[in-house]
This record gives C-alpha cells, structure tokens and sequence, in this order.
C-alpha cells in the first residue's frame, strides 16, 4: 500500500511540474485532432491508478477498472501547445510485469513507454507535445 501511496504522491508531483512548464497557448487555435491514451499490461499486472491529460490541458485522475489493460475516450482537443500526459500506477501480482503506456493522435501511436518491473509497483509514464 506504501508503494502505491508514492506512486500517486509521484504522479502527482509529475503533472504539477509538466503543467506549470507549458508553452503559452493560442486560445483561438484549433488542433482538430482527437486524442486517445491507452494502458496495455502483462496478464499479472492490474493498473490502480491513472491521470490523464484532459481537453483543456489540465491533469485529472481517471477511474481504473484495475484489470491490466485501459482505453480513454476520445478527448478532442481546442488549444493548441499542450503537453499531454498519461501516467499509471499498479502492481505486480508474481514474476516480471509489464506496463505500456501510449497518446494516440487521430488514431495513430504518437509516444509509447513500455515499463518492466519485478513483483510490487510498476509506473509507466509517457508525455507529448501537441
């Protein structure tokens, strides 16, 4: 339980830290492009905590079905120099589990990070520039 309370306390100190280093937006620009995170894990892995970034840029913790695969809803974007973030936090049940994190664009695979740990916590952490 510790190590998933320090898995939270370092997602959030990730977002607040990425969020405040962001370029200045242009309010009136438009992306048009639909953003996607998905979480894809080993069998032995079940993901507890997730945050995303959502349509406005700002980080949000997300519900985890703690099974070991997830897959947002389409967040279509309006602004344009956003970081987007994805972040996830679980455990790892035996053995060694893997965790991969990706930002999809319009369907398309724009930054993945692909995480291996031994029994306990496991983060995967994937950020992109929009």
């Amino acid at each position: 339980m510790r190590k998933l309370l320090l898995l939270v306390a370092f997602f959030a100190t990730t977002a607040i830290l990425f969020s405040s280093c962001s370029k200045d937006k242009d309010e009136n620009g438009s992306i048009g492009g639909k953003v996607q995170y998905k979480l894809i894990g080993s069998s032995n892995v079940a993901i507890h905590t997730i945050q995303i970034t959502d349509g406005n840029g700002q980080v949000s913790s997300v519900a985890a079905s703690e099974g070991n695969t997830w897959t947002s809803d389409e967040i279509t974007l309006n602004k344009k120099g956003i970081t987007l973030q994805l972040g996830a936090g679980g455990i790892v049940s035996s053995g060694t589990g893997e965790l991969k994190a990706q930002i999809l664009i319009d369907g398309k695979v724009v930054q993945e990070s692909n995480n291996s740990a031994n029994a306990g916590a496991i983060a995967a952490v994937v950020y992109y520039q929009f």
